[in-house]
């Protein structure tokens, strides 16, 4: 699982995530929302209403 760290400094940037299924997709990172409790987990929102939940993630890239 990807930290929160690395999810938050995609905010605003093109980026290429690598999903835990071995599925990537070149996207853009419109806004991170941190995990507030325990049942919750930090998420990417990213164009036309998509979600990528940090469990979900393997790696992020960063491409500008």
């Amino acid at each position: 699982m990807i930290s929160e760290r690395i999810m938050e400094q995609c905010l605003g940037k093109k980026i290429k995530i690598t999903y835990n299924d071995q599925s990537s997709e070149e996207t853009f990172c419109e806004q991170f929302i941190r995990q507030e409790d325990d049942d919750d987990e930090s998420i990417l929102f990213l164009p036309n209403n998509f979600v990528a939940l940090q469990s979900e993630i393997e790696s992020i890239e960063i491409i500008d």
